[in-house]
């Protein structure tokens, strides 16, 4: 696992409203598109959280995934 990548995702989506927007509808596709390779884990972790708030999920996605 990267926690670079998964940094430099949440911090487009802070930046990047129509990322984040994509992040919230699709997250496979964004994820995909946006040229991001995630473990099958991390995908898992991105489509399953609740993403209504980006700080909410952030917090939630950090906690979910193991320090590595």
């Amino acid at each position: 696992m990267s926690w670079q990548i998964i940094h430099r995702i949440l911090g487009l989506a802070l930046v990047d409203t129509t990322f984040w927007q994509a992040l919230q509808n699709d997250p496979r596709t964004a994820l995909r598109e946006g040229g991001f390779q995630l473990t099958d884990k991390e995908q898992e972790a991105f489509c399953n959280l609740p993403r209504n708030n980006l700080s909410e999920f952030s917090q939630q996605l950090l906690e979910s995934l193991p320090s590595e």
